[in-house]
């Protein structure tokens, strides 16, 4: 049992020590890469008239289906990668050791979350200021 409490300790420390020391720009660079991505597919959802992402994925049936799949593994997932990678290249820089559940804690909280806070309201302050796109997509 104290293996465990150990555990548990040494894993929140190391967390919140992230805040400080070498590569701590790293915060501030996984939740803005996550919520630009988000807000270029809440312009891509605009411009091509779908529906918000939280609406569609939980009412989603059939080929919207497939295209949230799609929408999740290309930008959702490049999201998460890139996340991982930069949490997994600070572990072995500070750490010399590689701590794949801090890793991924990180990355949900830092990368995801944002995208998906970002995603559909962007989607929806476009609806509410009429914003129409224009070119070739529009018509």
């Amino acid at each position: 049992m104290d293996a465990i409490q150990e555990f548990f300790r040494r894993s929140f420390e190391e967390l919140l020590g992230r805040v400080h020391g070498p590569l701590h720009f790293r915060l501030a660079i996984m939740p803005i890469v996550a919520a630009s991505v988000a807000i270029r597919a809440g312009l891509r959802d605009v411009r091509e008239g779908r529906r918000s992402f939280i609406l569609a994925v939980v009412t989603a049936r059939g080929e919207e289906r497939q295209r949230l799949r799609r929408s999740w593994r290309r930008d959702l997932g490049r999201v998460l990668i890139v996340g991982f990678l930069i949490d997994t290249v600070y572990q072995i820089v500070m750490f010399r050791a590689f701590y794949p559940g801090q890793a991924l804690i990180v990355t949900l909280v830092l990368a995801v979350l944002p995208y998906l806070l970002f995603r559909s309201p962007m989607r929806w302050i476009l609806h509410a200021l009429h914003w129409r796109p224009s070119g070739p997509a529009a018509r």
